[in-house]
């Protein structure tokens, strides 16, 4: 099968969530047989590319059997090449990957500037109104070009709500994100010097201090409060944030800033804990609709992960299982830690149980595979 996958960044630079789903999906649906159609400036070895232009897209619709495109927190309308490819294309079959609403620009705009005093108030007020506005058209471009989709796969849960309430697609699926377990395992052969070395119980946190929901303010609270209740944890720090204000926070933290992903599983493995905590989303009719990386990549290198309990996180995790879910309260999330820290075979068995459940379900060939199966039934019509 031929699929045109539409997303519009460049893939092989894995700085970011979206990124490092396009490739490893790709590199799996190539992997089962199937050739991968993208534009430039994608340049990886597994896909066969086009120029962004008007003669590349009408090259790229011609050669292959569907299209399917990557819906995300970015403004669908506003997307040239996206759009070039929904007006060019008159007959080959269209399935979305929805992996967010447009609502996630309300939020992820308004954190990046701060406001001050009661000129700040208003010039947030009037940025708040503005948002709305261009959220409110994009919703109402993507509806009408939904007309036009067979399915949508969905990321989440909440994310299927959203394509069936909001953008009207009867037919939709969830498929989660995944992990790599040959990358992302406890018997790598070697590990590399990750530049710290002490013998304390450590938990690992990645993520991105710039958006809020991501629990940052959550870890600096549960550092400062461990600080005072046990000085033998320290706190591993992945912060994506390219211009971080702040390194090392508290005596108990640790910060690495911009890990390249593929000196992540070095600090995971390096880690006795993991976090994967989450603030739901209030600004969004849907909720908590992420599908984490960090969560998969966490159970794949067989760490007990302790999460927020919401969304997907509440879906994946089966509490006490293959991981302990937490209510978000830092003496909850703090006598978690203590759980794990005194108690090394409960942490074992939580950590196997959740590498067993990566290896059986949520890894990225099981993705592709998934994905393909629904791709050829709507080829096949």
């Amino acid at each position: 099968m031929d699929i045109g996958y539409i997303y519009g960044f460049d893939s092989s630079l894995l700085k970011s969530g979206g990124a490092i789903h396009v490739y490893n999906l790709s590199r799996q649906l190539s992997n089962l047989g199937h050739t991968i159609h993208v534009f430039e400036p994608e340049a990886t070895e597994h896909c066969i590319t086009y120029p962004p232009d008007k003669s590349g897209v009408r090259k790229l619709i011609n050669a292959v059997d569907i299209l399917y495109f990557r819906i995300d927190g970015y403004y669908l309308s506003l997307s040239h090449l996206k759009c070039r490819c929904l007006e060019m294309n008159s007959s080959k079959p269209m399935v979305w990957e929805i992996n967010s609403s447009a609502q996630e620009m309300l939020k992820t705009r308004t954190s990046l500037t701060k406001y001050k005093g009661v000129r700040g108030f208003f010039q947030k007020w009037a940025r708040h109104r503005q948002l709305l506005s261009k959220i409110r058209h994009d919703e109402k471009f993507r509806s009408f070009h939904a007309q036009k989709v067979s399915c949508a796969i969905c990321v989440s849960t909440a994310l299927k709500h959203y394509a069936k309430g909001t953008l009207n697609i009867n037919q939709n699926h969830v498929i989660p994100n995944g992990s790599n377990p040959e990358i992302f395992n406890p018997n790598r052969n070697s590990q590399q010097d990750i530049g710290y070395t002490d013998n304390k119980f450590k938990v690992i946190y990645a993520g991105d201090s710039r958006w809020p929901w991501q629990g940052y303010d959550l870890l600096k609270e549960l550092a400062l409060y461990a600080n005072q209740q046990d000085q033998d944890i320290t706190f591993l720090v992945l912060d994506n944030n390219p211009n971080p204000k702040t390194t090392n926070e508290f005596a108990n933290m640790a910060n690495f800033n911009s890990i390249p992903y593929e000196k992540v599983p070095e600090f995971i493995l390096s880690a006795d804990a993991c976090l994967c905590l989450y603030h739901d989303f209030e600004w969004s009719d849907y909720g908590f609709h992420l599908s984490p990386l960090k969560l998969f990549d966490y159970m794949s290198c067989g760490k007990p992960v302790i999460g927020s309990n919401i969304g997907q996180i509440a879906e994946i995790i089966s509490d006490n299982n293959d991981g302990l879910l937490t209510d978000n309260q830092i003496e909850s999330i703090f006598s978690k830690i203590k759980l794990l820290k005194e108690n090394k075979s409960v942490a074992e068995a939580i950590g196997k149980s959740a590498r067993t459940k990566i290896i059986s379900q949520y890894n990225w060939l099981n993705t592709a595979k998934q994905t393909a199966d629904i791709l050829k039934s709507v080829v096949a019509g």
